[in-house]
């Protein structure tokens, strides 16, 4: 990005966007002590998580990853902010491993994840480019509770210009100045 772009991205940012940045292993107590604080006292209405990974629970520990999910689902209720977490694939063998993408099912760790999940989103991409047709991304929606019950697919390339998945050709504009650019026939926010 341009200096001009990294200034309007900080100017978009500033008292909006709060980082969290925790090296190494973190509690789950720890983590929702944090959201609690940040969702009472900052007023942040969405939370992600990065990774379950991440979080001192033991990979094969089930029970205690169901405990973790259904604390997160009462804060989260509790404090009306929106915890997003990542979750990362089981690595998949055989020919089709990593040239299709997975499903809530291939979710490591325990099917308490996908079975107390509100919504899942599984990510993929065609690293290998060995299947022609394949898009580079797909975003697969698997799983929504709430008033919209769409489940699909949909595609996405790789936008250069702004260095961002997308569906269609335009990216995503952070800024107010993205009504005075001009529009051709035929194209779309």
């Amino acid at each position: 990005p341009s200096p001009r772009e990294i200034d309007r991205w900080i100017e978009f940012g500033t008292r909006k966007l709060w980082f969290y940045d925790q090296q190494g292993m973190v509690s789950a107590e720890k983590i929702r002590n944090v959201i609690r604080y940040c969702a009472e006292e900052l007023h942040i209405t969405q939370f992600v998580i990065d990774s379950l990974m991440m979080l001192a629970v033991d990979r094969d520990d089930y029970d205690a990853q169901s405990r973790f999910l259904g604390e997160l689902k009462a804060l989260a209720k509790d404090t009306k902010c929106t915890v997003h977490l990542v979750a990362h694939m089981r690595k998949r063998e055989g020919a089709k491993g990593e040239e299709q993408p997975g499903s809530a099912h291939d979710i490591a760790g325990g099917h308490e994840i996908a079975s107390k999940a509100d919504y899942i989103f599984n990510v993929w991409r065609d690293k290998a480019k060995k299947v022609a047709g394949n898009p580079e991304c797909v975003l697969c929606v698997e799983k929504q509770r709430g008033r919209i019950n769409w489940l699909g697919r949909l595609s996405l390339n790789f936008h250069a210009g702004s260095r961002q998945y997308i569906e269609g050709m335009n990216p995503m504009c952070f800024w107010s100045d993205w009504a005075q650019q001009p529009i051709e026939d035929g194209e779309a926010f």
